[in-house]
């Protein structure tokens, strides 16, 4: 959009050219049968003798080329891109303004940022537009020069034969010859600005550099390369000029040779980096992560809470900072939503993996993989995405002691006499730990430390149980758990169960001080896993999360507990934690059989 102003010029430039026809047509027909070739001016003769070289038939031929080119080929072909371009670009739109608003609302992008992108969405919209409607100027304009051609040979063979007295084939030679010139005086910028708009409206979306876009996709491939070459010889042998063709072979099989040794060069980088001190990555600034060969990565004695491990054709992604810098913004997103912040994310190469894929390891054990085109432009944003997915469902695993302690010293900053008081005579660090960790588990952000602190303050030693600490901590945060799931007119949609059901859960469930025990037979479990997750997607994807409401806590833990398995998306909350301000809109209750499968009784008799 460097160039947003092209429709405006377009429109300019084909009215200055109309203007300019009609004033060498006026020439033509009134000065010509006295003035022969030069009554339009010395351009239009030079134009008319150079095309013709004498030879009339020859000039019209290829005026006539020239004609169809431009009418058939480049103006219909840019009318059409800008058409197809417009109409894409204002179906998109909608989608665009959610994904910008998203982002906004997940701290992303500020608001000035989110400003900047819709300036530019309208920018973009209206360049489109207006595009599209100079495309048909431009048609109509190439449909008039033919006209005007045809004009000036009619018209001037009557001037020139019935006002001037000239001659048929004196009056076929002069008006010709100008007209052929007139015409690609006007022709020849026109198919000009045509193949410009074409070209503007077919990259006017992309930021990449186009000379470097094309030498990248064209000469990329080495494989390609040596095939091009070896077609190249084969045409050398069929009678066709061998020289060029073998000179373009030898330039294809170098650039071949060329590319496959820096392909074969990247894929070592790995490995040699870490024979060179000067290789090794400086020490991360806070919301930075850390990039690290394999081999560094292999002599540390201890595995890496998180890390991110490339193929060799993805190594590109992380060169620079830009990779880097784009994880530490997830790891301050993740921080404001959660209430901590991630550990750094180590960044290595693993040669095992396919040369687009990559994996996330989590104390070195592999927790997602997946696999991004390394030449597609949203290649990084697709794999940060993952990433951010990644630490939300395992936050409770990235939880450590020591980060419960760094959000205590914090907490001390703001509350010291609440942190001196509860921590850890009345509040032990190991049991704040355990209570965190779950809220986490169920997707709660823990950024309300001083309220949580202050809720165990006020249990603890009565309750010791971390699970049913939990469930006391949730009723207190209700505010806060309502605000996550219930939609812009504060409503939340339940699915309750049923009275028989639930007894039946709360009579195989209990808390004690090792936590939460639950003995519900797996055939229940199963059957109550798949009602609630068929029942909970019968909603349409744009319509708020369906909540599956219990009536007491110890139920509301239990079928929790039953779901994070299998369903970990499915959200249960009890009674006690829906707020005063949430309006509850209940979608029914959910009733299954409590009868024993026939097979699993049968099998039960027989042991």
């Amino acid at each position: 959009l460097d160039f947003s102003v092209f429709p405006t010029l377009l429109l300019g430039a084909t009215m200055l050219r109309l203007v300019l026809n009609f004033a060498s047509t006026r020439l033509i027909l009134t000065r010509a049968p006295t003035d022969g070739i030069e009554a339009a001016g010395g351009v239009i003769k030079a134009f008319g003798d150079f095309v013709t070289g004498g030879q009339i038939a020859v000039g019209v031929i290829l005026f006539l080329i020239l004609i169809v080119v431009q009418f058939l080929v480049i103006t219909r072909g840019s009318s059409r891109i800008s058409e197809v371009a417009a109409r894409f670009a204002l179906d998109a739109m909608p989608g665009r303004q959610m994904a910008i608003d998203s982002d906004v609302a997940a701290g992303l992008i500020t608001g000035e940022e989110a400003r900047i992108r819709r300036d530019k969405l309208e920018s973009q919209a209206d360049f489109y537009g207006a595009m599209d409607g100079a495309g048909k100027f431009v048609r109509g304009d190439a449909i008039a020069g033919i006209v005007i051609t045809l004009t000036n040979i009619a018209g001037g063979l009557y001037v020139g034969m019935v006002q001037g007295g000239l001659s048929l084939s004196r009056s076929v030679d002069i008006f010709t010859r100008l007209t052929i010139g007139d015409g690609l005086v006007t022709q020849v910028p026109a198919l000009l600005l045509s193949l410009a708009a074409g070209l503007i409206v077919t990259r006017s979306s992309s930021d990449r550099h186009l000379p470097r876009a094309i030498v990248n996709q064209l000469f990329g491939q080495a494989e390609v390369l040596f095939l091009s070459a070896g077609f190249l010889v084969v045409l050398a042998l069929t009678g066709l000029p061998a020289v060029p063709l073998v000179t373009l072979a030898g330039i294809c099989l170098i650039s071949g040779v060329a590319l496959f040794r820096r392909r074969a060069d990247l894929n070592t980088t790995g490995s040699s980096a870490a024979d060179t001190p000067e290789s090794h990555t400086p020490p991360p600034t806070p919301t930075a992560s850390k990039s690290l060969s394999t081999s560094q990565a292999v002599a540390s004695p201890f595995v890496e809470p998180l890390a991110l491990e490339l193929g060799s054709g993805l190594l590109g992604l992380a060169q620079g900072q830009g990779l880097i810098e784009r994880i530490g913004e997830i790891r301050e997103q993740v921080a404001r939503e959660l209430g901590f912040l991630l550990p750094e994310v180590l960044i290595r190469d693993n040669l095992g993996l396919p040369t687009d894929g990559y994996q996330f390891t989590l104390r070195g054990a592999q927790i997602a993989d997946g696999r991004v085109q390394p030449t597609h432009p949203d290649a990084a944003l697709g794999l940060l995405e993952h990433l951010g997915r990644v630490v939300r469902r395992h936050a409770t695993e990235l939880l450590t002691r020591q980060q419960v302690h760094r959000l205590i010293d914090r907490l001390a900053e703001r509350a010291p006499r609440l942190v001196e008081e509860l921590v850890p005579a009345v509040v032990p660090t190991s049991r704040l730990h355990r209570v965190l960790g779950n809220l986490l588990a169920d997707g709660v952000p823990i950024r309300d430390l001083e309220t949580i602190l202050e809720t165990l303050g006020d249990l603890l030693p009565a309750t010791t149980d971390p699970d049913q600490l939990t469930e006391l901590v949730r009723h207190r945060l209700a505010r806060s758990i309502c605000g996550l799931h219930r939609d812009e007119k504060r409503r939340l949609q339940v699915v309750t169960l049923d009275p028989e059901l639930e007894e039946t859960i709360e009579a195989h469930s209990r808390f004690s001080d090792g936590g939460l025990q639950t003995w519900l037979a797996p055939w229940l479990s199963e059957r109550l896993t798949t009602s609630l997750t068929e029942r909970c997607q019968r909603q349409s994807s744009d319509a708020p999360p369906v909540v599956v409401l219990c009536s007491s806590p110890l139920a509301r833990a239990s079928v929790s507990r039953i779901l994070c398995d299998q369903q970990p998306r499915l959200i249960v909350m009890s009674v006690e934690e829906v707020s005063r301000d949430t309006q509850v809109e209940s979608l029914g209750p959910l009733a299954i059989s409590l009868e024993e499968p026939a097979s699993d009784t049968q099998r039960r008799l027989a042991a």
